[in-house]
C-alpha cells in the first residue's frame, strides 16, 4: 500500500513538472489550446489535493462576522447577509472537491425567516441519519428564527417539523428566537379555522416528553447548546416556563432575554427552587423591573458570570451587581430614556 501510494505521488509530481516545462517553452504570443487545457487541469488537480480542513478554513472566511449584517427581512433583498448566503450556496455547487467543506459551511448557520423554510429543512434532515451520506443534522451549529410567522392552517405540520429539526440537530450550539413584532406570541391561533398568523411559543412550552418541541429544546439545553437568545417579551407565564428550561442548562455560557411585561409578572417565581447556571459567563437582560431584578438576585446562582449587560436601567442596579458582580470583568448599562445618571450614583462600582 505504501509503495503504491508513493509511486502515485511521484507520478503526480513528474506530471506537474512536465506541464510546467511545456508552459515555460511555449511562446507567449502563440498559446496552444492543449497547453492551456493542461494548465487548467493542473490547477484543478492542485485544488482537489488540498486537505478538507484547509478548504473548510478558507470557505469560513467568506462568511462575514455576525455583527456586520442583519439576517432579518428588514434590510431588503440586497443586504450583506443574503450576499454571503449566495456565496456559500455557490461554493457548494462549484465542484466535487468543494462539495464537502462548502456544505459544512452552508449548514453551520441557518436562519429561518419564513414558515415554508421549516418543512424544507425538516425534509433535508430527515427523521433518521442517512446510512449512505453525510448526516446534515450534525453540521448545524447555529439556528435562528427571525420574524417567522406561522399561519393557522399550517400550524400542526410546522410544529411537528420544528420538533424534528431540534431533535436532529444534535450539535446545535446557538439558538435564537426573535418573534415578529406585529404578531402575537401564542401556542396556537386564536381561531383554528381562521388564517391568523402568530409567533409560535411552542419552543417555551414545558413538556418533559422529548417528542415535543419544548422537550426537544430542553434536551439541546442539557447537552450541546451554549448560547440561548430569546428576544420575546416575557410575561409571567413565559418566565415560569423559562425557569423549567433553564434548570437543564448546565452548559449554557451566554443567555440573552427580552424585556419583561410589567403588567403580567408572576410572584410565583420566588417559590421555585434556586436556578443554578454554573457555566454562564454572559447575561443580557432588561433591568427596568424591580421584581424581576429581585428574582434574579435572590434565586439565581451564577458563579462564573464575567459579563453583564443591563438595558433600560432607570436606576443604578446596585442589588444586581452586589449579588452577581464579584467576578465581572465587563459591565454595560444602558439607562432609560427618561433618566440620566449622576456621578455619585456610580460610586457603588468601586465596591465591586
Amino acid at each position: 500500500m505504501l509503495n503504491s501510494s508513493y509511486h502515485a505521488d511521484v507520478d503526480f509530481v513528474i506530471a506537474q513538472e512536465m506541464a510546467r516545462a511545456r508552459l515555460r517553452r511555449m511562446p507567449s504570443h502563440e498559446p496552444f489550446a492543449d497547453d492551456s487545457i493542461s494548465a487548467q487541469k493542473l490547477r484543478l488537480d492542485s485544488i482537489s489535493h488540498l486537505p478538507h480542513e484547509l478548504l473548510l478554513h478558507i470557505f469560513r472566511f467568506t462568511v462575514p462576522p455576525r455583527y456586520q449584517h442583519d439576517p432579518s427581512v428588514v434590510p431588503g433583498p440586497r443586504n450583506p447577509w443574503l450576499a454571503a448566503l449566495r456565496t456559500r450556496k455557490a461554493l457548494a455547487l462549484t465542484c466535487k472537491a468543494f462539495s464537502g467543506p462548502a456544505t459544512e459551511v452552508l449548514y453551520e448557520d441557518i436562519v429561518i425567516r419564513r414558515m415554508g423554510q421549516i418543512p424544507a429543512l425538516a425534509r433535508t434532515l430527515g427523521p433518521f441519519p442517512s446510512a449512505s451520506g453525510r448526516d446534515v443534522g450534525t453540521l448545524v451549529r447555529r439556528l435562528r428564527m427571525d420574524g417567522c410567522v406561522v399561519w393557522a392552517p399550517c400550524a400542526q405540520v410546522v410544529r411537528e417539523d420544528l420538533r424534528l429539526i431540534l431533535h436532529r440537530c444534535t450539535a446545535l450550539r446557538t439558538f435564537s428566537f426573535h418573534p415578529h413584532p406585529h404578531f402575537p406570541l401564542a401556542d396556537h391561533a386564536y381561531n383554528d379555522e381562521s388564517r391568523d398568523g402568530f409567533n409560535p411559543s411552542w419552543l417555551m412550552q414545558p413538556d418533559p416528553n422529548d417528542d415535543s418541541v419544548g422537550g426537544s429544546l430542553r434536551e439541546r439545553l442539557s447537552s450541546s447548546l451554549r448560547i440561548l437568545d430569546i428576544a420575546a417579551t416575557l410575561d409571567g407565564r413565559l418566565l415560569i416556563r423559562m425557569q423549567w428550561f433553564l434548570s437543564a442548562a448546565t452548559n449554557l455560557t451566554i443567555l440573552k432575554l427580552g424585556p419583561v411585561d410589567p403588567e403580567d409578572y408572576s410572584s410565583e417565581l420566588l417559590d421555585h427552587p434556586p436556578l443554578h447556571l454554573p457555566a454562564l459567563e454572559e447575561l443580557q437582560i432588561y433591568a427596568d423591573q424591580d421584581p424581576f431584578q429581585h428574582y434574579i438576585c435572590t434565586r439565581w446562582v451564577l458563579p462564573a458570570l464575567t459579563r453583564l449587560t443591563a438595558t433600560n436601567c432607570e436606576a443604578f442596579p446596585e442589588a444586581l451587581l452586589h449579588a452577581h458582580g464579584s467576578q465581572l470583568t465587563y459591565v454595560h448599562m444602558r439607562h432609560g430614556q427618561s433618566h440620566a445618571w449622576e456621578l455619585p450614583q456610580l460610586a457603588a462600582l468601586a465596591r465591586l
